[in-house]
């Protein structure tokens, strides 16, 4: 009995070490497109009560072309065929869910006083998804 439930605890653990990240921004898998960088632009909302972040607005700039007017949503798989967006605390918040889905920060800058941050990631070296 022992043999079986180590068994299927193995094969539980391996397959969700095989499950594929997903980063998908209006409906297209970003990790599946042959590209090597991203661009994250993003600002935290405060609350202006508790002068905590409350909400971040982030876009994501794969080469698509972007409408500032509306913050991108990450979606991912919630069980199984259903997908549910993300909605981020914070700018690192976004940072960390692509770090988590194989995507590295090589850079940041403001490109003017008072303007939205850029992050400039890359696919991260063995993290290339099957496409």
């Amino acid at each position: 009995m022992k043999k079986v439930i180590l068994t299927l605890i193995m094969l539980w653990f391996s397959a969700s070490v095989y499950v594929k990240a997903q980063v998908v921004v209006n409906g297209i898998n970003v990790n599946n497109l042959d590209i090597q960088y991203i661009k994250l632009i993003g600002y935290d909302k405060w609350s202006v009560h508790s002068k905590t972040s409350s909400e971040a607005m982030v876009w994501l700039d794969f080469g698509q072309g972007l409408d500032l007017r509306k913050s991108s949503e990450f979606l991912r798989p919630a069980n199984g065929n259903s997908q549910e967006p993300i909605h981020f605390k914070s700018v690192i918040e976004a940072l960390n869910y692509l770090y988590r889905n194989g995507w590295e920060l090589i850079q940041q800058y403001q490109p003017e006083p008072n303007s939205y941050q850029h992050y400039v990631l890359q696919r991260s070296a063995g993290s290339k998804q099957d496409r």
